[in-house]
């Protein structure tokens, strides 16, 4: 997809609907959408008509199931039967946009959606006096507030908001997400530079994963 948009000079980094982050091609995977259920159904065909051996898969040291080189190769020349609805979605793109400006970004977007949800929902819901319409920080979700500062819809998404909160503080500090302990360095030659988990963590879900095979 990427390929496509830069032979029809098109900027790739221009998002439409994802939002922006650094080093990201925003507008390829606005684009991939709707060749995706091809994608699915050509691999899954792909997959029916195959006859699988372990050894065709992997798991690495943090847990990730990958395909096997000759896996790979096999699924790889699958993609050009694509080439087609590529260029396809990416000339009725260009075509929508050649004669129209853009006036807002996504966030601009974001925010016209969030008015319309709380309209909606005032309408639809009744409110007594003193309560408010508020968002819930874990869902987005529109919710009458009973009692002032109230910043999420039921007590089952604020601890899910607060238990993601914490993990990601263990990660930014180093730590193993999962229970807070030291991490280790990963082996050299491996593509991350750390492990997902501790030792006790990996030990933990590799006897749990035993038990349930």
């Amino acid at each position: 997809m990427r390929q496509t948009c830069l032979i029809d000079n098109v900027d790739p980094d221009f998002g439409i609907i994802h939002v922006d982050h650094n080093s990201r091609t925003y507008l390829i995977f606005d684009l991939m959408e709707p060749v995706r259920p091809k994608v699915d159904r050509l691999l899954f065909n792909w997959v029916a008509n195959q006859a699988f051996n372990p050894k065709d898969f992997f798991e690495t040291r943090e847990g990730i199931c990958r395909a096997s080189q000759d896996t790979v190769k096999q699924i790889i020349p699958l993609v050009k039967d694509l080439t087609s609805d590529i260029e396809k979605t990416v000339k009725e793109f260009t075509a929508f946009f050649k004669d129209r400006a853009v006036k807002q970004r996504p966030g601009d977007f974001q925010k016209q959606d969030a008015r319309k949800k709380v309209v909606k929902f005032q309408t639809e819901n009744k409110k007594e006096d003193g309560q408010e319409t508020a968002f819930c920080q874990e869902c987005g979700q529109a919710f009458i507030s009973e009692k002032p500062g109230q910043k999420y819809c039921c007590k089952t998404h604020k601890d899910t908001y607060r238990k993601r909160l914490l993990r990601e503080n263990r990660k930014a500090e180093g730590k193993c997400p999962q229970c807070g302990r030291p991490m280790a360095e990963a082996a050299e030659g491996t593509y991350k530079e750390k492990l997902s988990y501790c030792e006790h963590c990996r030990d933990y879900w590799d006897k749990r994963y035993k038990n349930h095979a």
